[in-house]
C-alpha cells in the first residue's frame, strides 16, 4: 500500500510523469468482486465473457509512450487502421477505429460503458466517432470486444466495441510531459535508385531526400488533479491535456518521395516485365499537356511557346508535398465525479471539451486532364493572342491551324497543367467537441442494481480548402483577345459576365501572371455539426434461484434506451457546384435527424459448476428491439455458450444477429457526381466498343480512336 503524499517518477520513451498519489485500500486475497465486462451489462466474477475481450492497461499505455488513442489501438491485430494523423489525402481531420475491417461506422466507441458522440461528417461519408476526444492521461484501461455487441449496445456495434475506462477515485496531482521525434535514416537503396533514375526526367521533379532526417516533433503535456469530498462520499477529478505535432513530408523519406508503380503492357498481348519505376502524373505535367479533340495531337508546351511532342517522362511528381504526419494542435479539458447521496444512491457526471486543429496537405492543384466543362475538355478561341507565340510550330498551329479552324474558330482540347505557382492544396480542419453525462445508480436490494444516465454530445467542424482552381473561372480566363500577349484581356462576352476576369496564359511554361493566378484560384468552405442525445435506463440482478447443478443464480439485465442523432453540413458555392478542379465533384449541403427507441434484455444461465467434467458450463442470450422513425422496427439478438472442463481450458462460442439502420449521411445525403475509377470502352487507339456503339454516347467519327483513357 502506498502512503499519502508518496512521490513517484517514471521515465519512458521520452516521457516524464510526476504523480502525487494517495493511499488505496487493501483487499483480502480471497475476496472476489463481480464486475461488468464490455459486451454485457450483467456483472460477473472474473474478466471473461462469451465474446473475446482484449484489454490494454494503463501500464501498457505508458510503456508504449503513445500520445493518441488511434495509435494505441492500431497495435492490436483486430484493429484495421482508419483515419489518423498519417492520413493526408482525403483526411477528415479525425481519428477512427475499425474493428475487423468492417468499417468504422460499424464500430461503437464508449467511455465508461456510455456512448461517445460522433465527430463531423466532413470528408467522412458517415458520422464516425472521433478518438481525438479521448484524453490519454485519464485512461485506466481499454477493453476491445470484437465478437459483436449489438444486442447490448445497439446495431452500430456490429464490428465490435471499444470501451475506454477512465480513472476513478483519483486523489492527488499528476503532471506529465512527453516528447518524441522521428529520427530516420534514408538507407533504402532500391527506393533511392528508383528516384535517381528519374532525376533528369523531367529535371527537378524527382529528388532524393537527405540520408538522415530528424522531424515530426510531438509534444504532449497533461495534468490530472483529484480529491475526495470532506465526508469521503465522493470524488472529483479534473484533467487538461495539450498536444502539438509537427508535420512530416513524404519528400523527407526515400520510400515515399515518389509514388512507385509497376510497368504494365501498353497494348494487349505485350509482355509484362514487372519493371518498377517512380510514377508521376503524366496527365498534368507542370509545363502543361494538351490533346486536341480535332486532330488528336498529344503534346506539351515549352517556355518559348514551341510545341514539343509529349514523352512518357513528362510527368509531375505528386508525392513529395503530401504529409506522412499532419501538423496538429489539440486541447482537452474535462471533469469526472461522483457523490453518494445515500447508501444505495450515487450521483455521477462527466464533462469534456476537445478542440483539435489540423492541416492536411496534398499535391498542387491545377487543370486536370479530362476535367472541365465540355466533354471533359476546355475551350479557347483561335484568335487568343497567347496561342500564336513561338519561333516555330506553336499552340495556334497545333490547336487551330492543323484543324482548319482559322482565327475565327474555337478549339476544344484536353488540358492538364499543375499550377505549381500556387503551392500545395491545404485542407484546414478544426473540430470542437462538447460532451456531458449525468446519471444515478444504486441498489434496490442485495440482488438488483440500477443505472440511469443521460448523455449529450455536440461536435462542430470548420473546413477551409485552400489553393484550389476554379473550373468556371479557368474556363473564362482561357478565352482571351488582344493584339498581343501584353495587351490581352478576357473576351468581351466574358467581361460582360465577369468584369474581374484576367486572361490565363497556359500555352507557355512559366507565363502565368500573378493576377491570373489570383483570379483562377479558389477556396472552399464547409461547416458542420453533429448532435447526439442518449438516455439509458438499465436494471441488473439475479433471479434468486439457480439450476440444479450450479451454485450461481441465473442473472439478467433489462433496460430501455432513447437516442436522437442530428447532423448538419453547410457548403459554400464552390463545393456545392463542384467548381473546384481538385475535388473531383460537388459536395452538397445536408441536414437530417432520426430518433430510435429501444428495449433490451440479457440472461446468463450457469448450467453446471464445479463438476468433474465441467468446471463451468454457461448459456447466455440477449435481445434488443429498436424502433427507428426512419427505418422502422429491427430485431437484434445473440446466444452463446461457455464450457470449461477444467480451470485452464475454456471453449466458447456465440451467434449474433443485427441489422444496422442507415445513418444520417446514408439517409439524407443528396446524390452528386464524384471521381470514377472505371474504364472508358470508347477510349484508346483500339476502343472496345464499335464506332456505332460509341456514337450513342456522343463520340463523333473524328473523335473515335483518339480519346485517351
Amino acid at each position: 500500500m502506498l502512503s499519502r503524499k508518496t512521490l513517484k517518477t517514471t521515465l519512458m520513451a521520452g516521457a516524464a510523469i510526476v504523480t502525487v498519489v494517495s493511499a488505496m485500500p487493501a483487499y483480502a486475497a480471497d475476496e472476489v468482486e463481480k464486475v461488468v465486462v464490455t459486451g454485457s451489462r450483467i456483472k460477473q466474477k472474473g474478466a471473461t465473457s462469451v465474446s473475446p475481450v482484449s484489454t490494454i492497461t494503463n501500464a501498457e499505455v505508458k510503456a508504449q509512450g503513445t500520445t493518441s488513442a488511434e495509435t494505441l489501438l492500431n497495435n492490436l491485430p483486430q484493429v484495421f487502421a482508419g483515419q489518423g494523423a498519417e492520413v493526408s489525402n482525403g483526411s477528415s481531420g479525425q481519428a477512427t477505429v475499425d474493428l475487423r475491417g468492417l468499417g468504422p461506422q460499424r464500430t461503437l466507441v464508449l467511455i465508461n460503458g456510455r456512448r461517445l458522440q460522433p465527430g463531423s461528417i466532413v470528408n467522412s461519408g458517415a458520422p464516425l466517432t472521433d478518438l481525438n476526444q479521448i484524453p490519454i492521461a485519464m485512461i485506466d484501461r481499454v477493453e476491445v470486444l470484437t465478437g459483436g455487441a449489438s444486442a447490448v449496445y445497439g446495431a452500430d456495434a456490429i464490428g465490435g466495441v471499444v470501451n475506454f475506462i477512465m480513472r476513478k477515485n483519483f486523489e492527488g496531482v499528476e503532471v506529465g510531459v512527453q516528447y518524441g521525434i522521428a529520427d530516420h535514416d534514408n538507407d533504402d537503396a532500391k527506393s533511392r535508385q528508383l528516384i535517381k533514375d528519374r532525376e533528369t526526367t523531367p529535371p527537378g521533379e524527382f529528388i532524393r531526400p537527405d540520408t538522415h532526417v530528424t522531424d515530426g516533433r510531438t509534444v504532449t503535456v497533461w495534468g490530472v488533479m483529484g480529491a475526495n469530498t470532506a465526508d469521503d462520499k465522493g470524488n472529483v477529478a479534473l484533467y487538461a491535456q495539450y498536444r502539438n505535432a509537427q508535420p512530416i513530408l513524404q519528400s523527407s523519406r526515400d520510400f515515399s518521395a515518389c509514388s512507385v508503380t509497376t510497368n504494365v503492357p501498353l497494348n494487349p498481348g505485350d509482355p509484362f516485365d514487372g519493371t518498377r519505376f517512380c510514377q508521376g502524373s503524366n496527365g498534368t505535367p507542370a509545363r502543361g499537356r494538351f490533346l486536341s479533340f480535332d486532330t488528336g495531337e498529344d503534346a506539351v508546351f515549352s517556355a518559348s511557346g514551341t510545341i514539343v511532342a509529349r514523352q512518357p517522362t513528362d510527368a509531375f511528381n505528386f508525392a513529395p508535398q503530401n504529409y506522412l504526419q499532419r501538423p496538429d494542435d489539440r486541447y482537452l479539458l474535462g471533469a469526472v465525479g461522483h457523490y453518494e447521496l445515500a447508501g444505495d444512491l450515487e450521483l455521477f457526471g462527466e464533462l469534456s471539451l476537445a478542440d483539435d486543429h489540423t492541416l492536411a496537405q496534398i499535391a498542387t492543384s491545377g487543370i486536370f486532364f479530362g476535367g472541365g466543362t465540355v466533354d471533359g475538355g476546355v475551350v479557347t478561341n483561335c484568335d487568343n493572342p497567347f496561342l500564336n507565340v513561338g519561333p516555330v510550330r506553336n499552340a495556334f498551329d497545333a490547336l487551330c491551324g492543323d484543324a482548319g479552324l482559322g482565327t475565327t474558330g474555337t478549339a476544344t482540347f484536353l488540358l492538364g497543367r499543375r499550377f505549381v505557382e500556387a503551392g500545395p492544396r491545404i485542407d484546414d480542419l478544426r473540430h470542437t467537441s462538447y460532451r456531458g453525462v449525468i446519471g444515478l445508480k444504486g441498489q434496490i436490494d442485495d440482488s438488483w442494481e440500477y443505472d440511469i444516465h443521460a448523455m449529450r454530445g455536440v461536435t462542430t467542424v470548420q473546413e477551409t480548402y485552400l489553393n484550389e482552381v476554379s473550373i468556371e473561372r479557368a474556363a473564362r480566363a482561357l478565352l482571351a483577345t488582344g493584339a498581343s500577349p501584353a495587351t490581352a484581356t478576357c473576351a468581351p462576352n466574358v467581361l460582360a459576365v465577369d468584369p474581374l476576369c484576367v486572361p490565363l496564359n497556359i500555352f507557355q511554361t512559366g507565363s502565368i501572371s500573378q493576377a491570373a493566378l489570383n483570379y483562377v484560384s479558389a477556396t472552399g468552405h464547409q461547416q458542420g455539426e453533429t448532435v447526439t442525445t442518449n438516455v439509458v435506463a438499465s436494471l441488473t440482478g439475479d433471479l434468486g434461484f439457480a439450476m440444479p447443478w450450479a451454485e450461481s443464480p441465473i442473472a439478467t439485465a433489462l433496460g430501455a434506451e432513447y437516442r436522437q442523432e442530428q447532423a448538419t453540413l453547410r457548403t459554400d458555392r464552390e463545393f456545392e457546384t463542384g467548381d473546384l478542379y481538385g475535388i473531383g465533384g460537388s459536395i452538397k449541403s445536408l441536414t437530417g435527424h432520426y430518433d430510435v427507441a429501444e428495449a433490451f434484455g440479457e440472461v446468463s444461465v450457469p448450467v453446471i459448476e464445479d463438476a468433474a467434467f465441467a468446471k463451468l458450463f454457461e448459456l447466455v442470450g440477449g435481445y434488443r428491439i429498436s424502433d427507428y422513425d426512419t427505418a422502422g422496427i429491427t430485431h437484434t439478438y445473440k446466444y452463446g455458450a461457455t464450457w470449461s472442463p477444467v480451470d485452464d481450458v475454456k471453449f466458447r462460442g456465440s451467434f449474433q444477429h443485427a441489422v444496422r439502420a442507415p445513418n444520417i449521411v446514408e439517409l439524407f445525403a443528396p446524390v452528386a457526381p464524384g471521381l470514377w475509377g472505371g474504364t472508358d470502352p470508347c477510349a484508346g487507339g483500339s476502343p472496345a466498343f464499335t464506332p456505332l456503339q460509341c456514337s450513342h454516347t456522343g463520340v463523333s467519327g473524328a473523335q473515335y480512336g483518339f480519346i485517351p483513357q
